[in-house]
């Protein structure tokens, strides 16, 4: 069946929107209506103008929880006690000590990751007894360090009689490439790098952090990742002592901020004509009673409540609601489409029509498979 509905207006004057929004937010189950068709009819009606002032703030916290990967915990409020002014300034502090330590571990972080990678290629470069810093200082050889697939190694004998020297080192069988090297005359350097190009070789960089002898530099570098990770230890335990000083009153802003938020959402669903406001909306009947208990002991508030279809403006929203064994099948007739309010909600006969073929169905399997 299809959820009786009540269209409810509320009432108000103008001066009393915040405390009216105040107790409007917490209420679950209202559906307003397009404020557009009452500026369009009434004369004179207007809306709030202006942005949510607690958006951007709100961004900013959400930046703070993504880079550290924590929650703040809202601390749940319905009254301002803190200025904007005081909350962006407290943020902004907040942040820049953070940011300061955070962007200290991911360097760190990126630092050793580009040594692994290092590490990485110096473990293929093994049986190299020169140190880098003297191959790559030479001022009439060039040399390039990279890989060669396994099915363009025969080809490098073809051109034996070419300006260079060609030294292997270790296969790469995950890659089907041999790490190798090979050096060349400035003179012949284009001709050289053309003539490796199409054999398929791959460059790889030695990074300039890497001085030394293969095993000079491995152990180096080793030893350079330990220092950083003791480094990355040390600023995490700075944001952990940052998170303790600030999470309490940043959880208390976000808790102000979510508030005022929610109370700028509703901002959009009030209507102004003169010094008065009002807010309409759909709700189901047997919510209106604990609707306008909400406003009581509000002085000049009024709200009424008609049948959902006395406004032809305005399309209430359909609810469905059926028992425990059609309510399962409320979804496959809103994959063709919800019925409109006030006609007739067929789950019942699609539960029972389904179960009933289903069942038939399933018979016939069960005597086809005898």
């Amino acid at each position: 069946m299809i959820t009786k509905m009540r269209l409810v207006n509320l009432t108000a004057d103008k001066d009393m929107v915040d405390e009216v929004l105040r107790r409007f937010i917490d209420f679950s189950g209202f559906h307003p209506v397009d404020n557009q068709k009452i500026l369009s009819t009434v004369h004179g009606s207007s809306t709030f103008e202006g942005g949510n002032p607690a958006t951007e703030l709100l961004e900013q916290i959400h930046e703070i929880e993504s880079e550290l990967n924590l929650t703040l915990l809202p601390v749940k409020t319905r009254k301002l006690k803190t200025t904007l002014d005081d909350m962006h300034q407290y943020i902004l502090e907040s942040h820049k000590e953070f940011k300061v330590e955070f962007d200290d571990i991911k360097a760190l972080e990126q630092e050793n990751s580009n040594i692994l990678i290092a590490l990485k290629q110096l473990e293929n470069l093994a049986e190299l007894e020169v140190s880098f810093d003297d191959l790559f200082s030479t001022e009439f050889v060039s040399v390039r360090i990279g890989k060669l697939p396994f099915d363009s190694i025969e080809r490098v004998g073809y051109y034996s009689h070419k300006p260079f020297i060609f030294i292997p080192f270790t296969e790469e069988k995950e890659t089907k490439a041999l790490w190798c090297l090979y050096l060349t005359s400035n003179e012949y350097k284009r001709e050289i790098d053309n003539l490796f190009t199409s054999l398929y070789f791959e460059r790889v960089y030695i990074p300039d952090f890497v001085h030394g002898t293969p095993e000079n530099a491995r152990e180096s570098l080793q030893a350079m990742i330990k220092y950083n990770e003791t480094q990355i230890d040390e600023f995490r335990q700075i944001l952990i002592n940052l998170v303790l000083k600030y999470q309490e009153r940043l959880g208390i802003i976000k808790g102000e901020l979510e508030f005022l938020d929610l109370m700028y959402n509703a901002r959009r669903h009030v209507v102004l004509l003169g010094d008065r406001m009002s807010i309409s909306g759909f709700m189901e009947e047997k919510l209106v009673p604990k609707f306008t208990e909400i406003f009581d002991g509000l002085a000049n508030v009024n709200i009424d409540d008609s049948d959902a279809q006395s406004d032809r403006r305005f399309i209430p929203p359909t609810k469905l609601k059926n028992n425990w064994f059609s309510k399962p099948f409320e979804t496959y007739v809103e994959m063709y489409g919800t019925p409109t309010y006030g006609s007739i909600d067929p789950t019942n006969l699609m539960a029972f029509t389904y179960t009933l073929l289903f069942g038939m169905m399933f018979g016939d399997f069960g005597q086809g498979l005898a």
